[in-house]
């Protein structure tokens, strides 16, 4: 297939993805910039032609910037990744995560710098802390012969790149489980085929109990380290055809598909005793913790977002009334529902 059919693929791939997307000189001025990254800055794409890395970076992590940005030019550095305050056309500051490789010529020699911007605007606190949640990043790499940005010697390598850059999306940093943007999709789609084929489907959101005092008792350390192995607990103790992932902070949402109240209280339960085992060393230090979990039912009729909000007051109610349980909401009395406790 000619290369030039390969060239136009990763261009308008290139074009239409959601993620920003730009390539910058030796000299650190912007030579090329998709849709998206014009949406974010706010400038068209003429405007960027005349625009340097540190007409959008700021003023007081300019100096970083640069030395970042020789780094990367020198091949000190393959992969930058780096959470940075960056400036509009309007003047308006906002958050988002850089990820920036070096872009090689024909000749194998660095011809300029690949980065793709995630705003993460929503989950920065400025000043008090950093977000809950980590979007997400991309490797891209390619070849474009005409501009000398994307090369057609590099077609493999870019399709691997965007390959990574899309699972990259999806998955939440810390736990490594689905995030809540692909979590509402995979909501969207099972309350579809649910109501397609009138089949039932389970919707759970777990909290962990006291997970405070262990942030405030032990550190934000430890309890990072507990939100990884409780992930690895849920991943290990769902069917293959659930889905789990983080809602945010310390919840996490199962999504249990052709799932009736009693295959629901057998995967709840399995997972709420295995929490109960779960035993994290943390410098010494033996951590405990269980879950309350608030369960709701697809119904015909009902959107996903009432659905989610019985399932929370479930939680709620499970969380006011001794923790460590599963509790069943009251709309699921169709279902001759009754709650699951220890």
């Amino acid at each position: 297939m000619p290369n030039l059919f390969f060239q136009d693929l990763y261009f308008k791939i290139f074009q239409s993805t959601q993620v920003a997307i730009a390539v910058t000189d030796l000299e650190g001025r912007y030579i090329l910039v998709n849709d998206a990254w014009c949406r974010y800055m706010g400038y068209t794409i003429e405007q960027s032609k005349n625009l340097h890395i540190n007409d959008i970076t700021a003023v007081n992590d300019r100096v970083e910037s640069d030395t970042n940005y020789q780094k990367l030019l020198a091949g000190e550095v393959n992969l930058l990744t780096k959470r940075k305050e960056y400036l509009r056309s309007d003047g308006k500051a906002f958050w988002a995560d850089l990820y920036a490789t070096p872009l090689l010529g024909t000749q194998g020699e660095i011809s300029g710098v690949l980065g793709v911007f995630i705003d993460v605007s929503n989950e920065v606190k400025v000043n008090k802390r950093n977000a809950d949640m980590q979007e997400v990043l991309e490797n891209l790499n390619q070849e474009l012969t005409a501009t000398n940005i994307l090369y057609s010697q590099q077609q493999a390598e870019l399709q691997k790149a965007y390959e990574y850059m899309e699972s990259l999306a999806r998955i939440d940093e810390l736990t490594g489980l689905y995030n809540r943007r692909v979590l509402k999709e995979k909501l969207e789609d099972e309350f579809l085929r649910a109501n397609r084929i009138d089949q039932s489907c389970a919707l759970a959101i777990a909290d962990i109990d006291n997970f405070k005092f262990v942030n405030d008792t032990y550190g934000h350390d430890c309890g990072d380290m507990v939100l990884r192995e409780l992930s690895q607990v849920f991943s290990d103790e769902i069917r293959s055809t659930d889905v789990v992932g983080r809602w945010g902070g310390e919840e996490f949402l199962f999504i249990l598909p052709d799932t009736g109240l009693k295959g629901a209280k057998i995967v709840l339960e399995r997972v709420l005793n295995s929490v109960r085992e779960l035993r994290v060393d943390y410098d010494g230090t033996e951590i405990k913790v269980t879950i309350s979990v608030g369960v709701n039912f697809y119904q015909r009729g009902v959107s996903k977002e009432a659905v989610l909000v019985d399932a929370d007051k479930a939680l709620y109610y499970g969380k006011t009334n001794g923790k460590d349980q599963v509790v069943f909401s009251d709309s699921c009395a169709f279902m001759e529902s009754t709650a699951l406790k220890q």
